[in-house]
């Protein structure tokens, strides 16, 4: 159900673009900040301008299409916005910056696309770095974007196994290749939280009042080693409460 959304929104930007396309080159006019020149000279400029501007748009287009639905399969949902959003921003900046004496629109430009770096480029790294785990005596911490305790008496099971359930949708997570962050829901309707970064072998941890978390590291000789002492450890505080 999702995947059939973002794809009926994709396709409807790319067929909005398209609207614009068509606008801007029958009435260029209707750009904000622009007006076809009444001198000969500078309409020459202004119509160089105006193609170049929508070469560059359906340039963009293509690339929002095929960005989005490649998006929309690895299931990845930076690459579907990232897809929907920077390739008409460069379109703009590309074609600005050509247009004679536009110093001033070309500093802007320029301004949002590095504002747009720094939030946007973070993230992808953020989403390409491992796992970060820490166990102590009363709690498994994990780092990094959506980090979570989990307490160790919360804890009903740890097990290993070599894949993730089917998942239905997204609650509050996102997804980049192989990286699986944040709440997601399953197809049997149950909502699971992943700190995955790998396609197999995954540590299970079910608590006591239902939620579930999958854990990986990108090495799967990492992750079995992480489940052998996160096995240990709650056995070893098992123990000491018996006692």
């Amino acid at each position: 159900m999702e995947s059939i959304i973002l794809f009926i929104l994709l396709i409807s930007l790319v067929g909005l673009n398209n609207s614009c396309i068509r606008i801007i080159r029958k009435n260029p006019n209707l750009i904000s900040g622009f007006k076809m020149s009444a001198d000969r000279k500078q309409r020459v400029y202004d119509i160089i301008f105006i193609d170049s501007l929508v070469k560059y748009f359906r340039i963009a287009n293509i690339v929002t299409l095929c960005g989005g639905i490649a998006g929309i399969l690895c299931d990845s949902n930076i690459l579907y916005y990232l897809s929907l959003i920077l390739p008409i921003f460069i379109a703009s900046f590309f074609a600005y910056s050509r247009r004679k004496g536009n110093y001033k629109i070309n500093t802007i430009l320029f301004t949002l696309f590095f504002m747009f770096s720094i939030v946007f480029f973070p993230i992808i790294y953020l989403c390409y770095t491992d796992l970060e785990i820490n166990i102590d005596n009363d709690k498994i911490s994990v780092g990094g974007i959506y980090g979570q305790n989990i307490p160790l008496s919360d804890i009903k099971s740890v097990n290993l196994c070599m894949s993730l359930p089917e998942i239905d949708i997204r609650t509050n997570g996102f997804s980049l290749f192989e990286t699986h962050l944040g709440h997601f829901r399953t197809k049997d309707n149950k909502n699971i939280m992943l700190f995955a970064h790998s396609k197999e072998c995954f540590i299970c941890i079910n608590q006591m009042d239902g939620m579930t978390y999958y854990i990986s590291y990108k090495n799967s000789n990492s992750t079995e080693c992480l489940f052998f002492k996160m096995r240990d450890r709650i056995k070893k505080r098992n123990k000491i409460i018996k006692q």
